[in-house]
């Protein structure tokens, strides 16, 4: 743990306000893993109708991969989260990666590496919605006290870079 980790932690403590906690617990719920992983099957399904079956096992080969590897580094590192007091969730996990953080980076970057690949009207909305909801979830986690600085950024960092493993295998294959 880092000092910057409790000036953070400190920050969004000294920062909660009743609205913005009330939204933020709702971004944490509904981007969560369970969410995360009903988002993943919608995606794939929907390519896999359009006769894309290939990237539908990206996504799902990240997927899943990417959550096996964020739980593996969870017991690996064994770090503890913040405190009760200042914590406003109940998690029973460890706190590095941050499960939220990695796991949302692998489906927006996951998203991002489709949508770059293809030209269609909103694709620039597309990669950003992506990349702003992974933004919102790992920032939610922040403020609810549940994981310091230092476990949200190293999730989205692995998280990306785990799908980019993936692009990279993928096309030794092809």
């Amino acid at each position: 743990m880092t000092s910057l980790d409790n000036r953070v932690l400190d920050f969004f403590v000294d920062h909660r306000v009743g609205w913005l906690t009330d939204t933020l617990r709702v971004v944490s719920e509904v981007l969560g893993l369970g969410g995360l992983g009903v988002l993943s099957v919608i995606l794939m399904g929907v390519l896999v109708r359009r006769g894309e079956s290939r990237d539908a096992l990206f996504v799902g080969a990240s997927m899943v991969s990417g959550w096996l590897l964020m739980s593996l580094l969870k017991l690996v590192f064994g770090r503890a989260r913040p405190p009760m007091p200042e914590r406003m969730t109940d998690e029973t996990t460890f706190s590095f990666p941050s499960g939220h953080a990695m796991v949302s980076a692998v489906l927006a970057t996951v998203v991002i590496v489709l949508a770059l690949r293809h030209q269609f009207r909103g694709r620039a909305l597309v990669v950003g919605a992506a990349a702003c909801a992974s933004f919102v979830d790992g920032i939610s986690r922040l403020y609810l006290g549940a994981h310091w600085l230092t476990d949200v950024v190293a999730g989205w960092i692995i998280g990306a870079a785990w799908v980019l493993v993936w692009v990279w295998l993928l096309r030794q294959k092809a």
